[in-house]
């Protein structure tokens, strides 16, 4: 009995939490693109509650393309064969990619909410 118990509170979680390399993909790919919309709404927030302010503006516009380019960056360096993919990394690669880009897009999304909230200086 006490086997029968062990097995059903160790294995069967693991069947019914169980995902392939696929799902997770597909998750870790969805949850980058809830962040990345995210990040989107906040940031046109931003843009719209201080259009007046155009310098302001201005320079938002070019930092976010700047935070794009220093994202993709960031992940190249942290991936340098990033061009072979699947065939350098395995099936992981696209979870890792996704979920890179989630944690930065998360950061910046805060950092964004911040602007939102106490404006430019």
């Amino acid at each position: 009995m006490k086997k029968l118990l062990v097995f059903a509170l160790l294995v069967l979680p693991m069947t019914i939490f169980g995902q392939t390399q696929s799902q997770m993909n597909a998750q870790a790919s969805k949850d980058y693109a809830k962040a990345d919309k995210e990040l989107n709404v906040v940031y046109q927030q931003v843009m719209k509650k201080y259009v007046k302010n155009t310098l302001f503006t201005k320079y938002m516009k070019t930092a976010q393309q700047r935070w794009i380019e220093f994202r993709d960056a960031e992940f190249k360096a942290a991936m340098p064969h990033f061009e072979q993919g699947n065939t350098y990394y395995g099936t992981m690669f696209s979870l890792e990619k996704s979920t890179f880009y989630k944690g930065l897009t998360v950061e910046r999304t805060k950092t964004l909410k911040k602007i939102l909230k106490d404006g430019p200086k």
